[in-house]
């Protein structure tokens, strides 16, 4: 995690302060760069789960969604997800 966190530091799209209360740990926040960054990204994953989930009814697609979320919250986690 840490060299991804310098990466996007040395890009300008987060920055890191001590937390106030607990002077060892650090805080991270997006940057304003980082937020436009977001928001653009953000509109080019809504495009394309548009176009790869068009043919899914509306249940279909949100239970395609969850699943895929679902999915990434456990390898984000370490859990293993095969037998």
């Amino acid at each position: 995690m840490g060299p991804v966190v310098g990466a996007l530091e040395r890009r300008g799209l987060i920055e890191r302060a001590p937390d106030p209360a607990h002077q060892r740990i650090l805080r991270t926040q997006l940057t304003r760069a980082g937020t436009r960054l977001l928001d653009q990204l953000s509109a080019v994953v809504a495009a394309l789960e548009d176009e790869v989930l068009a043919d899914l009814a509306p249940a279909q697609r949100e239970a395609m969604i969850d699943g895929l979320r679902s999915c990434m919250r456990r390898r984000a986690a370490g859990i293993d997800t095969q037998p």
